[in-house]
């Protein structure tokens, strides 16, 4: 939602966003709304009613009539109603629980599920969407609400934004429901689970997960096939043998988006065969951030032709050739060497080490000290300094003493 300072008003009529959510039972949201002017909602307060208007899917912000020259409410409503109604938000009246003016804010308790209008629960899961993606404190809340929905919900927008917004809430107790759905009918309902099912699984993921995003990849959807693809070989940390054959399945997939993310997959595995594939797919796809990406990790001499005949303006390609190349590979790895020992040398008290993950590209810096670790990417923290070993020191010093 946009910024209070983006906030315009027609007729009484301001955009707002969630600034807060609070769990106030296991049936009742409290949210918090602000980017409201001191005289967004006239009237007498408190128990007022507003109407708040919801965006449709695709919507980052409800489409609502330009203000009225004249102020007239009723016409301003004439145009509201003259939108498509497949365009047009969805209008619901709530009583405002709270009001603070000098803050711009509001707050509107929402009631989660047992509606029998498939709308207000459309509106619901939205907002813990919304909160989840924003609040940590209410995710628990929030996806004890939303698997309360299954599986008697049987709205096909509301199972699918409750899906998703399932995701936001990052709850593994989401798993069960998740790889459950990965068999249902609907392949809208699967492909919000391929492209939901990591964000709810541990750190560690367990076999269920991982089969049902493996089942995907086989999907007769093209997208489900192509974001299963994408979950299993860029957001799940796990590498075993059947993860890597459902990889090389996608190579030689019809759909090309399915087959990049089955040969990117692969390349972050540091798997010798993705080399070719890599390579032909930093031509096709002139260079995109997640094949550069993928190519900085596997970091294979052999695609340094392809990637030095990209634009050397192309965001990422730097990382890549730097990754790819032996004798620039080394030299940063003495650099992040040298930049540990200094940074060892000018604190004593604390900690340094390098490490590298499985799966990442570059090397990271981590200082442990009293009031605990702090992490650096070493190639982003020297591009900071100009490439100077001295003030990439120095910065370090400064995160640690403003942290």
């Amino acid at each position: 939602m946009p910024a209070p300072e983006q906030v315009h008003r027609a007729a009484g009529v301001a955009l707002v966003r969630v600034t807060a959510a609070e769990r106030i039972t296991p049936r009742m949201l409290r949210v918090t709304f602000g980017g409201l002017g001191p005289d967004a909602l006239p009237g007498h307060w408190p128990d007022q009613q507003v109407k708040l208007c919801f965006p449709r899917p695709g919507q980052a912000e409800p489409r609502l009539p330009a203000a009225d020259p004249d102020g007239d409410v009723l016409r301003w409503y004439q145009a509201f109603l003259a939108i498509p109604e497949d365009e047009r938000p969805w209008m619901r009246g709530f009583t405002v629980r709270a009001r603070r003016p000098a803050r711009g804010e509001i707050d509107v308790d929402f009631v989660l599920h047992g509606d029998d209008d498939p709308a207000a629960r459309t509106v619901g899961c939205r907002l813990l969407r919304r909160a989840g993606n924003r609040h940590a404190e209410v995710r628990a809340g929030a996806a004890t609400g939303l698997l309360a929905l299954f599986p008697a919900e049987r709205d096909r927008t509301v199972r699918d934004l409750a899906v998703h917004a399932l995701a936001a809430t990052q709850d593994e107790r989401a798993v069960p429901l998740l790889v459950a759905l990965a068999e249902d009918p609907d392949p809208g309902i699967r492909q919000a689970v391929a492209e939901s099912l990591a964000h709810v699984a541990p750190d560690l993921p367990n076999e269920p997960e991982v089969a049902a995003l493996i089942r995907l990849t086989t999907d007769p959807e093209p997208e489900v096939r192509n974001w299963a693809a994408f979950a299993l070989g860029f957001q799940l940390p796990v590498d075993t043998p059947a993860v890597r054959a459902a990889l090389w399945a996608r190579t030689t997939d019809d759909h090309p988006e399915a087959r990049g993310e089955g040969i990117r997959g692969l390349a972050v595995r540091h798997d010798p065969r993705a080399v070719p594939l890599l390579a032909d797919l930093l031509e096709w796809s002139e260079g995109d951030p997640l094949s550069l990406r993928a190519a900085a990790v596997l970091g294979a001499p052999a695609l340094l032709p392809r990637l030095r005949a990209l634009d050397p303006r192309t965001p990422g390609l730097d990382e890549a050739l730097a990754a790819c190349d032996p004798v620039a590979r080394r030299h940063l790895d003495d650099r992040a060497w040298a930049l540990l020992e200094d940074v060892q040398r000018r604190l004593p008290e604390a900690t340094a080490a390098l490490s590298a993950e499985r799966f990442e590209p570059g090397l990271d810096l981590t200082v442990t000290t009293a009031d605990g670790p702090l992490h650096w990417s070493v190639g982003p923290l020297l591009a900071r300094a100009d490439g100077s070993l001295a003030r990439a020191v120095e910065l370090v010093l400064t995160d640690i003493a403003t942290e």
